[in-house]
């Protein structure tokens, strides 16, 4: 008879190897993780400036076919509208975005009362012209 010397297989991973596979995905992470937030972050605050460009054509557009003023006031991070004379508001919260205290009148005819508005995001303040989003 022939004996075999043959040892069981270990088949599998040893501890040391699992160790540096696991270091080696933590540091990777570690060095893309904070981009990936920051460019999400990003990308919603793209997301909700685009939304506000669509807000602003819609009540450009409702109050010259209205014929009324519709009044837009900007405060922290919320957008309140509505017909310049009647009580009846609606509100739009926003996350990303923030806003100091100002107040946009779209008139009869559709167009606004100013130029530009101000947005503040990650304490960064910037003007947003209101022709590129009434056109």
């Amino acid at each position: 008879m022939l004996e075999s010397s043959q040892r069981p297989s270990n088949s599998g991973f040893t501890l040391i190897e699992l160790i540096v596979v696991i270091s080696i995905v933590a540091i990777s992470y570690s060095l893309v993780g904070p981009n990936l937030f920051k460019n999400l972050d990003k990308t919603n605050f793209y997301a909700e400036k685009k939304d506000i460009q669509e807000l602003f054509k819609t009540l450009g557009n409702r109050a010259f076919i209205n014929s009324q003023p519709v009044e837009v006031v900007l405060s922290g991070k919320t957008i309140t509208y509505g017909y310049q004379h009647k009580r009846e508001r609606k509100k739009l919260h926003y996350s990303y975005l923030e806003f100091p205290r100002q107040k946009v009148v779209f008139s009869a005819s559709g167009f606004p009362d100013s130029k530009h508005f101000t947005i503040s995001y990650q304490d960064k303040f910037t003007k947003v012209v209101l022709d590129d989003y009434v056109q």
